[in-house]
């Protein structure tokens, strides 16, 4: 996605082992940016369910266009590059029960 370049900072809110909560700020490339992940306690002892929420909408109709069109491909590659880096940190590979595929909300 190299064609979607653009500036923005971030409004971070850490509520420690219950949620992250991200916001762009003065950006260049979105109307709007936010993500959001929910942490709960797993069924085991050491495991957590996590819930993720991104909502965004790109300035440039071309741009949002394009972004309906790899949406599954994105959010895919968002939560494995959060599976890996957990595998990195907690040295294990995730057991999980994903639901059947990204829901969107327009």
């Amino acid at each position: 996605f190299k064609m979607n370049r653009g500036e923005y900072g971030s409004h971070i809110l850490l509520e420690p082992g219950k949620r992250v909560k991200v916001k762009a700020l003065d950006s260049t490339l979105f109307e709007h940016l936010t993500n959001e992940w929910y942490f709960k306690r797993g069924p085991e002892n050491d495991t957590s369910w996590l819930d993720f929420l991104l909502a965004f909408q790109f300035k440039s109709s071309l741009y949002q266009g394009a972004s309906n069109l790899f949406f599954d491909e994105v959010v895919s590659k968002m939560v494995q590059a959060f599976e890996n880096r957990c595998c990195e940190k907690y040295g294990r590979t995730p057991r999980h029960t994903r639901h059947p595929g990204p829901s969107r909300r327009y």
